[in-house]
């Protein structure tokens, strides 16, 4: 018979993380398998597998069942426990259909009788334990199945003894592996004979055999997860591989692109700094040309102001210029008059007709003399100039050059 156990045939959780729990994971199946329950309550999420386990059972045996986790403690609780909030999205996501985690007491949601299969999971004290089942015993069907995960914790307030006390008289099975595992039915009434909870719960015999055949399908669940664990660790190995294979090509392409990125910055660097004493040349040669400018500006400046001084006292210098009388420049004019027309008269071609030439006009003065004595002092002027040039606080010299041959 035990050949064809439900978990033997083709079970392998889809939930698993090898918690305390995994130990008793085809159990958990083969309980939902063969009993086919129509309610089944957790009290006490911790990791999630047992649950998990426990829906995973109703989706392939395809029951008709209604499965619900309740979470131990408040919103703070709640809030900093990431399995929970984890555990809430995997069941909304893969069992939303038929199953829920609660995070309140859910009695109320229960009919009279109605729960079939109550795990209690997640308590270490033997109070705790037998509240627990007292505040659920009136929910339980006539046939219901309990089971308690932990019973092997070593505590003061020992769940062990709490759980005997309630099982007292009623069939049930303990298991050592792990924290331990106490499976009893509600009923005192025995199961019938040869089935799966005759065998596991009142013959020692194959309760033992049962209890190594378990042990037995753990380790091969175990390994399994390991397997596939290890294929996921080759997987993310070959592809962590080759990421660093291109990696390592990015950076031998990165690295020949820097080499030539160093090198033009070398050449520019050179350049800059050749352009740098260019200009630092450069900046030295116009600042000596500016001081050279600075330098001829003044000179300039200062050559100016001699020439301006040098015009003044040359104007000093100069003999008071004479301005004829009106009646003077009269007469001159009426002679210069006269010239032009004597002249205008000799140039006219001679006539037959006209009378006999007048006479020669007398000779032109000398017009040198005559400009000489309007224009050069006279030696009264000339004594007041020598009585100036001796004034003078700068007194230069002046030279004349008179060119004498051929002119």
């Amino acid at each position: 018979m035990f050949k064809n156990l439900p978990s033997l045939l083709h079970f392998q959780p889809k939930f698993f993380v090898g918690g305390p729990a995994r130990f008793y994971l085809a159990l958990f199946y083969d309980l939902v398998a063969l009993a086919r329950p129509k309610s089944i309550v957790t009290l006490g999420f911790g990791d999630g597998e047992a649950f998990f386990t426990l829906c995973q059972a109703v989706r392939e045996n395809r029951l008709d069942c209604r499965c619900v986790a309740i979470f131990r403690g408040d919103e703070s609780d709640w809030n900093h426990d990431p399995a929970g909030r984890a555990g809430e999205e995997y069941c909304d996501e893969f069992y939303g259909d038929f199953a829920r985690l609660r995070r309140e007491d859910s009695r109320a949601e229960f009919a009279e009788e109605s729960v079939d299969l109550l795990l209690i999971n997640d308590l270490d004290a033997g109070a705790a334990i037998g509240r627990e089942v007292s505040a659920w015993q009136s929910k339980l069907s006539a046939q219901a199945i309990v089971a308690v995960h932990g019973i092997k914790l070593e505590r003061a307030d020992s769940p062990k003894r709490a759980w005997r006390n309630w099982m007292a008289g009623r069939p049930n099975e303990e298991f050592s592996e792990g924290i331990g595992l106490g499976v009893g039915l509600r009923s005192q009434r025995l199961p019938d004979p040869e089935s799966f909870f005759e065998q596991l719960l009142i013959s020692k015999t194959t309760a033992a055999e049962l209890a190594e055949i378990y042990r037995l399908a753990a380790a091969r669940i175990e390994a399994q997860a390991g397997r596939k664990m290890a294929e996921r660790d080759k997987f993310a190995f070959e592809a962590r591989k080759v990421w660093m294979q291109s990696l390592l090509e990015d950076r031998w392409k990165v690295q020949r692109i820097m080499e030539e990125q160093g090198r033009i910055m070398a050449k520019m660097e050179a350049a800059t700094n050749a352009l740098r004493r260019d200009r630092a040349k450069a900046q030295l040669v116009m600042e000596a040309q500016a001081e050279q400018l600075k330098t001829w500006a003044a000179r300039s400046a200062q050559l100016q102001t001699q020439r301006d001084a040098l015009k003044k006292e040359l104007r000093e210098l100069k003999a008071p210029r004479i301005r004829r009388s009106t009646a003077e420049r009269i007469s001159r004019e009426a002679a210069r008059m006269r010239r032009r027309i004597q002249r205008f008269w000799r140039s006219a071609p001679e006539s037959p007709a006209l009378a006999p030439p007048l006479p020669s006009p007398p000779p032109p003065e000398d017009r040198y003399s005559a400009w000489i004595a309007k224009h050069e002092p006279d030696k009264i002027a000339l004594e007041e100039q020598r009585q100036k040039a001796s004034q003078f606080s700068w007194r230069p010299k002046i030279s004349l050059l008179i060119p004498v041959h051929n002119t």
